[in-house]
């Protein structure tokens, strides 16, 4: 398993979440995302790279590996199911409840993850109603 940074996981999940509509994601585009300047973009993404998370081309952008994508999922997954314990359980609203996740999804331990999905009885939709992957 390879340990990620709160920051670059959350470069991940934007990348996952662009990239489920589009081929690849450009340095500008991301930096809009993530709120922070391209040059910022390009050192994450190059770090990224260096992990075999990303297919980084400069000045064409970025897509994921494999190993990225499967990363990004899982941290995708592990928002979801703090985002419907903050709502479904604890009664938060869908923003505060998307901010506090924002900051739960870099917890690492597998097993509470799992344990947590038992606990919400493995949920099939997310907040929004979307189907979960």
């Amino acid at each position: 398993m390879i340990i990620l940074s709160p920051a670059e996981q959350e470069y991940l999940r934007q990348i996952y979440l662009f990239c489920k509509r589009e081929e690849k994601i450009s340095t500008n585009s991301l930096a809009l995302l993530v709120n922070t300047k391209p040059a910022s973009v390009t050192d994450m993404l190059q770090k990224l790279a260096k992990k075999g998370l990303i297919i980084y081309i400069k000045y064409y952008g970025c897509s994921l590996s494999m190993s990225g994508k499967m990363e990004a999922l899982n941290i995708v997954r592990k928002r979801v199911l703090w985002e419907i314990l903050l709502v479904r359980k604890l009664g938060l609203d869908k923003q505060e409840a998307g901010a506090i996740a924002a900051q739960m999804q870099s917890i690492s331990s597998q097993e509470l993850i799992d344990k947590l999905s038992i606990f919400l009885d493995y949920p099939r939709h997310d907040i929004r109603g979307e189907i979960l992957l």
